[in-house]
């Protein structure tokens, strides 16, 4: 779970959540986390979540006032990750079992292939995501501060 708390393209989607008739967001269980976003900012405000409700931090209460964009962390299964992520998880399994058993040399080179398929996996994400200047949230807000 802790490789899935990071942003990858795999596992981080853009949704709009809506309120129900109570005015709360239910949240699916496959989000562990929830970031507010804003277009007007480069920074995306962490959601807390409460009870499976999406917890209102403007107000302090569950209540929302309409639909929201959010970008969502989703919880996948081992099978839904990508070969290079769950080649990362193998490896770093296997290195901790190992070094914490056996020890050694061997627990080195474990270490070495986690690493390894630690930077594939991040490579991968560096090429599947958008570098893109012009559609980031602070391009944006450059812009709007050139109208002014």
């Amino acid at each position: 779970e802790a490789l899935l708390a990071e942003s990858w393209y795999f596992n981080t989607v853009q949704a709009t959540l809506t309120p129900d008739t109570n005015s709360k967001i239910a949240l699916p269980p496959t989000y562990l986390s929830v970031s507010k976003v804003s277009p007007l900012s480069a920074w995306a405000t962490q959601l807390p979540i409460r009870s499976g409700y999406l917890l209102n931090i403007d107000t302090n209460s569950l209540a929302w006032g309409g639909p929201i964009v959010v970008n969502a962390k989703l919880d996948l299964s081992f099978n839904d990750l990508p070969v290079a992520a769950q080649q990362a998880l193998a490896y770093r399994a296997a290195y901790t079992a190992y070094s914490s058993d056996v020890g050694g040399a061997g627990a080195a080179v474990w270490g070495q292939l986690a690493q390894e398929s630690y930077a594939n996996l991040s490579a991968e994400n560096a090429r599947q995501l958008r570098h893109n200047t012009k559609s980031s949230a602070a391009w944006g807000k450059y812009k709007e501060s050139l109208r002014g």
